[in-house]
């Protein structure tokens, strides 16, 4: 007899139906009475079978799967837009985490890095955290065309299909108020080859201390 707790084969039979609305999707997984971790993995699955999909209430705009990995390289943004790259790092050793990125503008000049250490948490609360991070300094600099480049997929899909706004993590949803000021945000996966400086800036991170850490470019030159 079926009971109300989490059932593996109920979840994966409606994860491999044909969902069209993504927004929909996410709102029965945040739902699911399961650990964090099962909501990421079936949200990667989902992913990986039906790709990413359009977020009709932004300017976003993102790559297919197959177009993003043939990328040769790191790209700066055009004209009057700046660049956001993001990451998070997990250390199972040390039971700790860490996130850094850093912000370019379209000649490729370094406007400013940030890292901030932390405990232990999932790789995929610690990238969300990373880009919010990432926002929130270039909303605090008035730069109000930004491109963000992450190398998490299921954060990307998850955010073009407008899943954050039914999210149970608090770390979503604050993502996803700060997606719908009053910007211009374009949203795109990056492969993590090409995703160095970011997961650098991880490595740089006060690990005596949980505030956040800024680079600027005078420290790049000293």
């Amino acid at each position: 007899m079926e009971n109300d707790g989490f059932s593996s084969s109920v979840t994966y039979k409606n994860l491999f139906s044909q969902v069209s609305d993504g927004a929909a999707f996410w709102k029965m997984i945040w739902r699911v009475p399961a650990p964090q971790r099962s909501h990421e993995h079936l949200g990667y699955c989902r992913y990986r079978l039906h790709g990413a999909r359009s977020y009709q209430d932004l300017d976003v705009q993102m790559k297919s799967l197959a177009t993003m990995r043939s990328l040769s390289s790191w790209s700066p943004s055009v004209t009057s837009w700046i660049k956001l790259n993001s990451n998070g790092a997990v250390s199972n050793l040390e039971q700790r985490a860490s996130i850094g990125g850093v912000l370019r503008d379209s000649n490729t000049n370094w406007l400013w890095g940030y890292a901030i250490n932390f405990g232990n948490e999932s790789v995929f609360k610690v990238e969300t955290r990373a880009m919010l991070e990432g926002l929130f300094l270039a909303w605090d600099k008035g730069f109000l065309k930004v491109v963000v480049e992450c190398d998490n997929t299921l954060l990307v899909e998850l955010l073009l299909s407008n899943g954050g706004a039914s999210s149970s993590l608090v770390e979503l949803q604050l993502l996803h108020q700060v997606l719908l000021r009053k910007w211009e945000i374009h949203i795109r996966h990056i492969p993590r080859t090409f995703n160095g400086v970011a997961d650098r800036m991880t490595k740089c991170a006060d690990t005596c201390s949980s505030l956040i850490r800024l680079f600027y470019p005078h420290q790049l030159r000293s």
